[in-house]
């Protein structure tokens, strides 16, 4: 199976960064292998936002410049944690009785590749 490389930021302000084999948006809990290689089981619930990332460091540093944003298909959004962080992307599906929805950020040339968001971690979704 493919590994993802990933960070998971959880509702609580801490992170784990790794990669998973198994995350599904239709379970309770996957599987992280840490980079320091210890195995973690990741409840989705305490999840703020697991973060498919093109390298490990997940990019804090570096602000959104959305110069070249690209259009994809889906809605674009910006979603509203409930902790004031915003995302802007595209997201083919919310439903708030989901757990969850992806969304593939506009910026083509920041490190994540797209971003699972917690339903429960939400503040508002804005509809650009």
């Amino acid at each position: 199976m493919k590994r993802h490389s990933i960070v998971a930021r959880f509702k609580n302000g801490s992170v784990a960064k790794g990669t998973t084999f198994d995350f599904s948006p239709f379970k309770t809990f996957f599987n992280v292998e840490t980079e320091s290689g210890e195995d973690v089981e990741v409840e989705i619930e305490k999840l703020k936002a697991l973060f498919f990332v093109k390298h490990s460091s997940d990019g804090r540093n570096k602000r959104p410049g959305y110069k070249n944003m690209r259009d994809l298909g889906g809605k674009k959004i910006k979603v509203h944690f409930l902790d004031g962080e915003t995302v802007m992307g595209y997201s083919m599906e919310y439903c708030p009785d989901f757990q969850g929805l992806f969304v593939t950020p506009v910026d083509p040339d920041g490190n994540n590749e797209r971003i699972f968001v917690t339903t429960s971690a939400i503040d508002k979704i804005t509809f650009l």
